[in-house]
């Protein structure tokens, strides 16, 4: 047994007066004249016995209530095993999920209304002169700071759904960051959540208490589109696009039938039904066509009640009606390469000779093809691995006679398999990779007879390195073409010129799809979608001259202004604070007629609706300082609380026994007369 207050104890001295009182008789006497005193000392014997004891008894009344009453004050109460008391304010943290998986329906109402119900028993609970912070997802500058139960209870009156979501340890770190500056010497958090699987994973100890509360909810189905990617490099007006989306399926049970639709700029293009039985997925191809040039804002959606945050996913494409191609020669062009863009119309093809190239216009172009360069001048190689990073393609067919060493610098720089010698043996390329960027939509399947190019002697190149994709190999795995990814871009390389006396390459017909589709390749340098939450950088593909002038994004009636940092010819964004919707934003940016559309979705962590159980729970947390406490309904926190703050307390018994005892001393004053 221990007393919350123990200085009220001091009151116990109080009882000495009634012993006092009692020791000390202050009663006036009353003479009474009598003509007859013979039978007066047997009454006096027997009315002086039965007076002694109702005198002990009222005495024995009055000390108990005092001394319960005093009790009381004192606040007595047997602690649990590890329960911290504290006489002092607290500081105390509160963590409300406001993610889309608490939007479930719970035991009485939604699980965010819960939640929110449990904050606030939390604090109202707790002690008056305690501080409070609340934390939810959105992770806000004010919510950092701890205020007073008034301040508290308004601030968690206008939390409400997020599309962020964070992990337990995240959480975890931001209370304590809030603790490590409040200069409070007692702390505890509490975390109330429905404790999803994307929310739980592993934490370390920690030195202040942390109680968390789950607030159960039953598993339940869900569909969602989980993943969407172009299938065509490059949409041009006219062209058949190819889309190709994976939807999920959490959950038992059939589905049932639903509903795909494509809408493009609020257009309805494609319409496809399909079911999923029990957990798993469905990849589906969806195609469309667009007539005009510009940027196009695209809707995949379906209909799953009452889970639907993510039931659409939106994605933007820019269709141009041209390409900027450049062919950089050392003194002539040649005559195989021109040909292949000019026969297009879609390519505006420049031809520039190495000594009168200006290097500063190189990010004008999406494709570069070095054809035949006796080397690769320094300024030429800056200029080319800025334009590889961010997001050009170039293809590099060599000399016959090269600087192998400028060669070799060059290739080091964009992290590809330098050059090493010549062979002089005549090979055939016997390996087309199907899988390779270039020709994935050219053939679902390599014919066995399929007629590759051969190659009378070609530069034999050096190891593999972790970033090549083979596209044309000869036997044994020995490269003839390969992609090398750096940055956004690619670098396309080649073992030989394009020489009668080298190769057949040129005359070849695969060299005009993989001519082509390495030119599409590089037009579109935006992603079709951002992630809410995740993608905190926007890299756009443009200068600016006026870098006073700040870039805006706005749509769906919010607008902000990211941070902007140049680099070289691009911008990059920052998003610090999360945008409110899914949707689409467009970007209005100085000296740009045209402002780029972006396509944000929210995070797909919270569609798995499975939750863990509190057994679970245990095995992720540490042995000490943590502590689950499981409520039912969220009246039942009242009784949590008081459990937390004083064990098991007694002061409400002694109150009522103090007042017992002045109803028996009131009792024994009325009814012993009788």
């Amino acid at each position: 047994m221990q007393f919350l207050y123990p200085a009220f104890l001091w009151a116990l001295l109080l009882l000495a007066i009634p012993i006092i009182i009692h020791l000390f008789n202050f009663r006036r006497y009353k003479t009474i004249y009598f003509s007859n005193t013979r039978f007066l000392k047997e009454i006096k014997e027997d009315k002086a016995a039965r007076s002694k004891v109702k005198h002990l008894l009222v005495l024995f009344s009055r000390l108990m209530a005092v001394a319960f009453l005093v009790f009381a004050f004192a606040q007595p109460f047997l602690p649990e095993d590890d329960t911290e008391i504290t006489t002092g304010s607290n500081h105390i943290s509160i963590y409300v999920d406001n993610s889309f998986s608490m939007q479930v329906e719970g035991v009485d109402r939604p699980l965010f209304q819960e939640a929110v119900a449990g904050a606030e028993q939390i604090a109202l609970e707790s002690g008056p002169n305690d501080r409070f912070q609340l934390l939810t997802n959105d992770f806000e500058g004010r919510h950092q700071r701890f205020v007073s139960r008034d301040e508290f209870l308004e601030l968690l009156e206008e939390v409400e759904i997020t599309p962020v979501s964070r992990t337990l340890g995240q959480v975890l770190n931001r209370q304590a960051d809030a603790f490590s500056v409040s200069g409070a010497e007692s702390y505890k958090r509490f975390i109330l959540s429905d404790f999803q699987r994307s929310f739980v994973e592993e934490v370390s100890d920690t030195s202040h208490r942390v109680y968390l509360i789950p607030i159960k909810s039953e598993q339940a189905a869900n569909i969602l589109i989980d993943t969407v990617w172009m299938n065509t490099p490059v949409v041009r007006p006219g062209e058949a696009a190819e889309v190709i989306v994976r939807i999920r399926r959490y959950g038992e049970g059939d589905s049932g039938n639903n509903r795909l639709t494509l809408s493009v700029n609020d257009e309805t293009k494609a319409i496809s039904d399909f079911r999923i039985e029990g957990s798993g997925t469905l990849t589906d191809t969806v195609f469309f066509t667009v007539e005009e040039a510009g940027w196009h804002k695209a809707r995949l959606s379906i209909n799953d009640y009452p889970i639907d945050f993510d039931d659409h996913y939106y994605f933007s494409f820019n269709v141009k009606d041209r390409s900027n191609v450049l062919l950089i020669y050392e003194n002539n062009p040649g005559r195989f390469l021109s040909p292949l863009f000019t026969a297009e119309t879609y390519f505006q093809l420049d031809n520039r000779g190495v000594r009168q190239l200006d290097y500063s216009t190189i990010q004008q172009y999406d494709f570069i093809v070095l054809e035949h360069l006796n080397s690769v001048p320094t300024g030429l190689s800056n200029a080319l691995e800025t334009f590889v990073n961010e997001g050009g393609n170039v293809f590099l067919f060599p000399a016959r006679e090269i600087d192998l060493s400028a060669y070799n610098q060059f290739l080091r720089r964009l992290e590809a398999r330098p050059f090493q010698s010549i062979s002089e043996s005549r090979r055939n390329v016997n390996v087309l990779n199907t899988e390779s960027d270039i020709f994935r939509q050219v053939f679902e399947s390599v014919p066995e007879n399929i007629s590759l190019p051969t190659a009378h002697k070609h530069y034999t190149i050096g190891r593999a390195a972790t970033n090549e994709i083979p596209v044309l190999e000869f036997r044994r795995g020995e490269p003839f073409v390969s992609q090398f990814r750096k940055g956004l871009g690619n670098l396309y390389v080649s073992a030989v010129p394009l020489h009668q006396e080298w190769t057949d390459f040129q005359q070849h017909a695969i060299i005009v799809p993989l001519m082509i589709n390495a030119a599409l390749g590089s037009t579109n340098r935006y992603p079709t979608s951002y992630v809410i939450g995740k993608s905190k950088t926007i890299d756009l593909d443009v200068g600016l001259t006026d870098t006073e002038r700040a870039i805006r994004l706005s749509g769906n009636d919010y607008e902000i202004i990211p941070g902007q940092m140049p680099a070289a010819s691009r911008i990059r964004l920052y998003l610090e604070e999360d945008l409110p919707e899914a949707g689409f934003y467009s970007l209005d940016i100085p000296e740009q007629s045209e402002s780029p559309v972006l396509a944000f979705n929210y995070d797909r962590s919270e569609s798995e609706m499975s939750f863990v159980d509190a057994a679970t729970l245990r095995n992720y947390l540490p042995q000490t300082n943590f502590e689950i406490l499981e409520v039912t309904k969220f009246a039942e926190i009242q009784k949590a609380m008081v459990s937390l703050n004083f064990g098991s307390d007694f002061w409400k018994w002694c109150i009522a026994i103090a007042l017992l005892f002045l109803a028996f001393e009131i009792l024994l004053l009325r009814l012993w007369k009788k």
